[in-house]
């Protein structure tokens, strides 16, 4: 009986270890595809995120434009 058993267990596992390659090269298809797609997310959560930084620094820049121009024209405006 436990022989029996033993050898159920060997050959199970003898086919879990022996796959047929095409399961295995699906598999690491399957794994460049999930990398590809993650690859691709992630760059374009990259160009997302500089998109919005370059934006906030356009945008402050001009803010910033904006002061130095008003303060210029109040200085003028208070002096002559």
């Amino acid at each position: 009986m436990a022989d029996g058993l033993t050898e159920q267990v060997n050959q199970s596992s003898a086919v879990k270890l022996t796959l047929p390659m095409g399961v295995i090269t699906s598999f690491v298809i399957d794994v460049r595809a999930q990398v590809v797609v993650v690859v691709v997310a992630v760059a374009v959560v990259v160009v997302v995120v500089v998109v919005v930084v370059v934006a906030a620094v356009v945008v402050v820049a001009a803010l910033l434009v904006l002061v130095i121009v008003a303060a210029v024209v109040e200085v003028s405006l208070f002096y002559f």
